[in-house]
């Protein structure tokens, strides 16, 4: 069978003048069909164009390569194989259950989910919910870009500390089930708190041994869940009094924060002294918020603090300055605004 061919000379036939070029390695996914045999196809791959002569690749996907007669038609068309590339929403009897993970870092906390999507990103936890990882950056518009200034816009990006406990955790102890997200302390305090971070959440709870893992800064260390059980579970330390920072992941970029606070999940019942947080720059940590009291913060509630301050920052630090008092306080520390590109 031919592998070339010569179109009728028309203005369409010179759309694939991006082929012209045999070592570039693109094709263009084509199908061959004709009046004459009504059901018959073909499909095939453009490699070369060239005016109107075309070489092409015979009998892709299955089908056949067929005697065409004069007057054949080629199209550009939606084939069985781009749908089947296409992510898939599946129903499944499985657990992950039509969830889907894309350049994960974590492929197993990603698809964990039901329907879950989870695109560049940690993992989605939650059914039907999606995350996308990487940060929504405005990006430079060149002069000669003036006619593209719809593509060059962005929405505002919120994010958020993992979770800490601005009050009380409970000490660790031996022979307890400790689920993914546990805070704890360790039975000697040294002020820091100790995060669990689990490989397979859905694996339920894990028992701890009868040995204290080695709790330690410095803040971001990593313990592991028992001694000598491996880094597939593990505490991860934090210390509220020197802060977390939360810097900014790729150079050149600013951000203008319009809005920071603390999210609480859970504000335990004995708890009787409000905690006081500030939150600011690596440079200057009480920036947005000066020693600023979580009044009557409740369980399931936002303390959200405007930010009027005009400057673009390349980080941010959130800071327990007084602990809560009689229970735990546990939330997230969360910040909104605009990500820009720098014109540097």
């Amino acid at each position: 069978m031919a592998t070339t061919f010569t179109a009728v000379d028309e203005p369409s036939v010179y759309r694939f003048s991006y082929l012209g070029d045999p070592t570039s390695g693109l094709i263009q996914v084509a199908t061959l069909t004709n009046p004459a045999a009504p059901g018959v196809y073909e499909v095939v791959h453009i490699t070369m164009h060239n005016g109107t002569d075309f070489t092409i690749v015979r009998g892709r996907e299955g089908t056949s390569a067929v005697a065409w007669a004069a007057n054949t038609f080629i199209s550009a068309r939606v084939t069985a194989a781009m749908l089947e590339s296409f992510a898939q929403n599946r129903e499944s009897t499985t657990g992950n259950n039509g969830a889907l993970a894309l350049g994960t870092v974590d492929q197993t906390a990603a698809v964990r989910a039901s329907k879950g999507v989870a695109i560049n990103a940690i993992g989605s936890g939650v059914e039907d919910a999606w995350l996308i990882g990487g940060t929504p950056v405005l990006q430079r518009v060149a002069a000669t870009s003036v006619s593209l200034m719809d593509r060059h816009m962005t929405p505002d990006g919120t994010g958020a500390t993992p979770t800490v406990d601005l009050g009380v955790p409970p000490i660790w102890t031996a022979a307890t089930q400790y689920s993914d997200g546990a805070i704890v302390k360790s039975t000697t305090p040294s002020g820091q708190q100790f995060l669990l971070w689990m490989a397979n959440p859905s694996a339920g709870p894990l028992t701890s041994g009868a040995t204290e893992p080695p709790f330690a800064g410095p803040a971001g260390a990593f313990t592991e869940f028992s001694p000598g059980s491996g880094f597939n579970n593990f505490w991860t330390c934090f210390n509220l009094a020197s802060g977390i920072t939360q810097d900014l992941p790729m150079a050149g970029v600013r951000f203008y924060p319009s809005e920071v606070g603390f999210i609480c999940f859970e504000r335990g019942a004995g708890v009787t002294t409000d905690p006081v947080i500030s939150i600011g720059t690596p440079a200057a940590p009480t920036k947005y918020a000066n020693a600023v009291a979580l009044t009557s913060l409740g369980t399931n509630q936002i303390h959200r603090i405007a930010v009027t301050d005009q400057d673009g920052v390349g980080g941010l630090k959130f800071t327990l300055g007084t602990p809560a008092i009689g229970g735990v306080f546990r939330g997230r520390f969360y910040f909104k605004g605009t990500f820009v590109q720098s014109e540097s």
